[in-house]
């Protein structure tokens, strides 16, 4: 694979690394970093990077990909980019960074993929950005990857600092290949909280159909009452309270009886 300085060239200002690709037209894509960066992990195309490495850590890791066409297709040069701070810090195009042998990770590329992955307790866990965009959960389960989350690549950075523990690592794991998917229970969540507010509403629409019902018949009654009792109920006030067909329904049964 191409060194780094033949896709990317690094200038130190301010405290600041800027990455801007080479030659010009090429872009790269960031999948992850230690420290601040100018653009967050995803964001494509792009041709200018600026790095702020914090001055309280020894060292810092930034994970890019430079991608270019090639016969019809798009490769991927995957590159991890020690950084030392300092004053004047800067980034190490010519060799890549080495992991400690018991914080191991690596980029790689997988089709028109790059991926940042990590063992992590003896699992092997994986970070794309784009991979609920392009359905790489199962792709990268089936390999025998965890998939991790949003912000999984700047933790696997930290982590291949020993800055992140691995239990930080596995809290962030969104999809596993024993099938267990943090994603797929959350939805099913989703789906029972809205079975249950769909019940809540009809359950609700039911109690007021029965409210109106209870409150016909006591009406119905309530009239009922007074022709039996005799006394005059206007016609008016009949008709917008029930139905014509129900008063004359009541005539007939109770009117007799009123000696109406």
């Amino acid at each position: 694979m191409q060194r780094a300085c033949e896709y990317l060239k690094a200038e130190s200002t301010d405290g600041c690394i800027t990455l801007t690709s080479l030659p010009l037209g090429l872009n790269f894509y960031l999948l992850g970093a230690s420290c601040p960066t100018s653009a967050l992990p995803g964001c494509d195309k792009l041709s200018r990077l600026v790095v702020t490495p914090r001055s309280d850590s020894p060292q810092e890791l930034v994970a890019v990909a430079v991608f270019f066409p090639l016969r019809g297709t798009i490769q991927y040069a995957e590159y991890l980019l020690s950084v030392t701070p300092s004053e004047e810090p800067w980034i190490d195009l010519e060799k890549p960074f080495r992991p400690s042998r018991d914080r191991i990770g690596q980029l790689i590329g997988e089709g028109q993929a790059a991926f940042l992955v990590a063992d992590v307790g003896g699992k092997k866990v994986a970070y794309q950005p784009y991979a609920f965009a392009h359905d790489t959960v199962k792709l990268l389960t089936d390999k025998g990857y965890a998939v991790l989350g949003a912000g999984g690549g700047n933790l696997l950075c930290r982590y291949l600092l020993d800055e992140a523990t691995p239990e930080e690592v596995e809290a962030a794991i969104i999809a596993s290949p024993d099938g267990s998917s943090e994603l797929e229970t959350l939805r099913r969540e989703v789906k029972s909280y809205q079975d249950l507010v769909a019940l809540k509403d009809q359950t609700i629409c039911n109690l007021r159909d029965n409210e109106k019902q209870l409150y016909k018949r006591h009406e119905l009654t309530s009239l009922a009452a007074q022709i039996l009792c005799g006394k005059d109920v206007p016609r008016q006030t009949w008709f917008n309270q029930s139905s014509g067909a129900k008063y004359r329904r009541l005539l007939k049964l109770f009117g007799s009886f009123s000696g109406k």
